[in-house]
């Protein structure tokens, strides 16, 4: 892959500075400045129509665990169901990042973990 540089505002890098050091920032797993603007563009692009490559890929999920590719990482997160509400996810260790909330949104997951008595608290379900 191909790189060139580009010139971004002190402010906003500053912003993003803040933000990767922010308890948020560490919760979603971004590590540097690269992988915040990167996901910036990716989201926009998307919205936009000129980006469709997924960052998360629900790989397999067995008993209480789930596991999810992270493409921006170039890394697989595990997450840990506990019965009836906890979660955790081992990439992050955070209980509620973005990792938890995709996997929590994948249909075939979901349904299986209601059938065990999972309840996904309210701050984890996805906006629509």
């Amino acid at each position: 892959m191909s790189s060139e540089k580009v010139r971004i505002s002190s402010s906003l890098l500053r912003s993003i500075d803040a933000y990767l050091l922010s308890d948020l920032g560490r919760s979603k797993g971004f590590r540097s400045r690269r992988e915040v603007i990167e996901e910036a563009v990716r989201r926009f692009l998307e919205s936009e129509g000129f980006w469709s490559n997924q960052r998360f890929k629900h790989i397999n999920a067995n008993g209480n665990q789930v596991l999810i590719y992270d493409s921006l990482l170039k890394r697989v997160a595990t997450i840990y169901v506990g019965y009836p509400d906890r979660t955790f996810c081992d990439l992050c260790s955070e209980p509620d990042c973005i990792h938890v909330v995709y996997a929590l949104s994948i249909p075939k997951v979901a349904k299986a973990l209601a059938k065990k008595g999972f309840k996904t608290p309210e701050h984890l379900i996805p906006a629509k």
